[in-house]
């Protein structure tokens, strides 16, 4: 009807492009406006695109163009938490150029925001994911002698990956020891990544050690943790001892995952036993839970190395 809509229109219209989670067309719509009206509230809009891409969209590359335009204008600045998405996103995926970039627009002058523990803990767990540990470590070193950090659970968690990956386990048992000192209390987080990295190197006798350790300071376990057990001892072959843990988990009311079964799946078809790991198929459906490729790819395995090709071939 040829009637212009003014910086409340075109502000309410934009907040509901983004409650509706239509990001792009909300970007779209912004960079078709802004420069002829004043959108209101710019702030609170800018932020809620960026997490919007990081979050729900996946796509941190576009969160981060939106940041650069975001920065240009003057008056406005992105909380610490949209910088935290960034980085978390870039890290997750293993861009670690990109959140590199991000922290240098975080601690330039006129930003200037802290590092805290979860973005170092972000940025450790990136390094580790590329095959980088010693930058990981290298990276909390420098916060931590540069007094921006003090360390806490979450970081120290991050950090144990980083060690066991460059197999500086006595390190991460100096780390442990100094947790200890500082009153730090251990979570079922720590207590997972702990058993899950002694199962990866091979030692399972500390695994299981930790294990008691966690049940004896009546750490509430976790579905996490029950599978971080199962898929150790599965992957040992000793794929009864994990249908026990499996019992004790359901017996406990916490509900398995697809990965607890893929985990059990895996051990039965190792030894064989193809008749059990089917079993555990069904008790997937049982369980109202949607298969991935990744089930079926063991499955797959599981009958060709059986010779059962027609089975392979109803499964694929």
């Amino acid at each position: 009807n040829k009637i212009k809509g003014n910086s409340q229109t075109l502000t309410i219209f934009t907040k509901a492009l983004l409650k509706e989670q239509k990001y792009e067309e909300a970007l779209h719509f912004l960079r078709t406006h802004m420069g002829k009206t004043k959108i209101l509230d710019q702030n609170r809009i800018f932020e809620t695109l960026i997490q919007g891409f990081c979050r729900k969209e996946n796509d941190p590359e576009k969160g981060l163009y939106v940041l650069r335009d975001f920065l240009k204008i003057g008056g406005i600045l992105p909380s610490s938490f949209t910088f935290c998405c960034l980085i978390h996103s870039f890290s997750s995926q293993g861009k670690m150029d990109r959140v590199i970039e991000v922290l240098e627009l975080m601690s330039s002058g006129e930003v200037n925001y802290p590092f805290d523990n979860f973005v170092c803990s972000s940025v450790i767990y990136g390094f580790v994911k590329i095959g980088k540990p010693e930058l990981a470590v290298g990276f909390y070193e420098n916060a931590v002698n540069s007094g921006a950090l003090k360390a806490n659970i979450v970081t120290y968690t991050a950090l144990l990956s980083a060690y066991f990956r460059l197999g500086r386990i006595e390190e991460a048992s100096k780390m442990v020891a100094r947790m200890e000192n500082d009153g730090l209390s251990f979570d079922v987080v720590f207590y997972s990544n702990w058993i899950y990295e002694y199962f990866t190197e091979g030692i399972s006798e500390e695994a299981f050690r930790k294990y008691r350790e966690m049940v004896n300071a009546k750490v509430k376990m976790d579905v996490v943790a029950y599978t971080v057990l199962i898929d150790g001892v599965s992957k040992q072959g000793n794929v009864e001892k994990a249908v026990g843990f499996l019992s004790k988990m359901i017996k406990n009311g916490v509900k398995p995952n697809l990965i607890t079964f893929t985990a059990i799946m895996f051990g039965f078809c190792k030894r064989g036993k193809l008749k059990e790991a089917f079993a555990f198929f069904k008790m997937v459906e049982f369980f109202a839970i949607e298969v991935d490729e990744f089930t079926y790819a063991i499955l797959i395995d599981g009958v060709c190395r059986k010779g059962d090709f027609d089975c392979a071939f109803r499964l694929l």
